[in-house]
């Protein structure tokens, strides 16, 4: 069933399972009891059903494109909607394009399918993502059809579950393993589904309209290049760490410069390179390597020892993240994880981490706020222990902004007042990456959206962490504001900084 709209496809509900249409996962037995598929032959199909539980239900569709089941009963004196569609972005059509898989509970809420990479970066990471993803590797078959490799180990097959399948698939009576044997064998199968009614579908061409339900839905299996498989992701961990170590020891030897711009006493000719035109340029840049981590490699990687002293620019001086040392490697369904050994560098670990050893994306996100507030500055996180009424970094930029007084915050060296918006959005966001509880800091894809502008509207930063410091604490001072009488404790007290 489909819903047009301006001549375009608006929306999808899937196949015919003979009683649901299954990519409407809310559309269930109970509701729909009785509804059948009438074919006269003669060209029309349609729709018949009895009503459940002695209840009067139609379907309707609106003027604004919804269809809607509604029910009416005894006693009732309106129609009751039981759901309507569509209900997210996700169930129009094709949203992510090509190859994209849609999830409504993630952000964003479009993905590239394992094996696949966005075909449009620019306008993907922006929210534009029609353009949808493309293959990372050739098909086995495919190399051996083009006659470019003789040999290699063959192509299989990713399960995914709770999926919305896509359209223009080919039917055919198969049975479940006649059809998975038919895709494995045709190189130009791309992916298969069986389901109970329907039968076997498979599909040659783009993979549109997916869509990745909580439950229900179909299990989809995706033909992929044999070293994009889940089985071999976790055997070659060592081979890809090996390969990402070799391109950070490749990216130094071509680097003239490792960042310096946050020393205490820098240079000054650098320091007039970098205007505020390239720093921006860094932030961003930073931005979208902790983007292309989190989202959008084949292995999902948190950092964790995201710093200035990590980041090599290039002679274009475009940034490019390294030091993979301590970098962990997280599965497709894992959001955090825990360790009780933590390691990483103290004054851009988060809280959650430092204190508890809990990681995620977004711990990563609260070094790169540090990391952005550092370079807006032109100060270390370091550059404050011992003065400057005993604030860090975030301390300092946080009493700032209640004061008003954002603008002192910036380097004198790229205070220009063409600037200055942009400035200080990059100032509010560095405090929203920040905040204390990692459900309150945005994802990297959002801070994308922000720093271009996609996003106008940000919320209130609330305080950050370690904004103030304990240091040693003169005695005389505090009796003489007291002005009472204490017996002197005399017992030392030690600070603890962060390197």
């Amino acid at each position: 069933m489909f819903i047009w709209k301006d001549n375009y496809p608006y929306f999808r509900s899937g196949p015919w399972s003979r009683q649901v249409f299954i990519g409407v996962p809310y559309m269930n037995f109970a509701t729909v009891y009785g509804l059948n598929l009438v074919d006269d032959g003669e060209g029309i199909i349609y729709l018949t059903f009895t009503y459940a539980n002695h209840s009067l239900s139609s379907f309707v569709l609106t003027s604004e494109g919804q269809m809607e089941e509604t029910r009416w009963e005894d006693g009732m004196e309106d129609r009751t909607v039981l759901w309507s569609i569509p209900q997210s972005e996700c169930e129009l059509y094709g949203k992510c394009g090509p190859f994209g898989n849609c999830n409504s509970r993630k952000s964003p809420i479009c993905n590239c399918l394992r094996g696949f990479q966005p075909k449009n970066p620019d306008e993907w990471y922006k929210g534009n993502w029609t353009s949808g993803c493309v293959r990372r590797k050739s098909l086995q078959c495919e190399r051996l059809n083009n006659g470019s490799e003789a040999a290699g180990k063959n192509d299989g097959l990713l399960k995914l579950g709770n999926m919305k399948v896509p359209d223009f698939a080919q039917w055919s009576p198969s049975d479940e393993n006649e059809c998975r044997n038919k895709c494995l064998t045709n190189c130009s199968c791309i992916a298969y589904a069986y389901y109970s009614g329907i039968g076997c579908m498979s599909w040659s061409g783009d993979l549109i309209d997916l869509q990745e339900f909580s439950t229900d839905g179909a299990d989809l299996y995706i033909r992929l290049e044999y070293s994009e498989l889940d089985g071999n992701s976790r055997q070659k961990v060592t081979v890809i760490v090996t390969a990402i170590i070799g391109t950070i020891i490749m990216a130094m030897l071509c680097a003239f410069l490792i960042w310096r711009l946050m020393s205490k006493h820098r240079d000054p000719l650098r320091q007039e390179s970098l205007d505020w035109k390239k720093r921006f340029s860094i932030i961003e840049g930073v931005c979208r390597g902790l983007l292309y981590l989190h989202r959008d490699s084949r292995l999902r990687i948190i950092h964790r020892d995201l710093k200035a002293s990590n980041i090599l620019l290039d002679q274009e001086l475009k940034p490019k993240i390294s030091d993979f040392g301590m970098a962990r490697i997280f599965g497709g369904n894992e959001d955090q994880a825990n360790t009780r050994r933590v390691v990483g560098t103290f004054g851009y670990m988060a809280p959650e981490y430092a204190m508890e050893g809990r990681f995620s994306e977004k711990s990563d996100v609260f070094s790169f706020g540090v990391l952005l507030l550092e370079v807006v500055s032109g100060r270390r996180n370091t550059s404050f222990y011992g003065n400057e009424q005993a604030l860090s970094l975030l301390g300092f930029a946080w009493k700032l902004w209640n004061e008003g007084n954002i603008s002192a915050l910036v380097d004198p060296v790229v205070s220009d007042p063409s600037s200055q918006a942009e400035i200080y959005k990059c100032i509010h966001v560095g405090l929203l990456c920040v905040q204390e509880f990692p459900e309150d800091r945005p994802t990297a894809s959002t801070v994308i959206s922000i720093l271009n502008s996609e996003i106008s509207h940000l919320p209130a930063p609330m305080q950050p962490p370690f904004a103030e410091r304990r240091h040693h604490l003169n005695e005389e001072i505090l009796l003489h504001q007291s002005h009472q009488q204490y017996s002197i404790n005399n017992v030392t007290l030690t600070g603890v900084d962060g390197r």
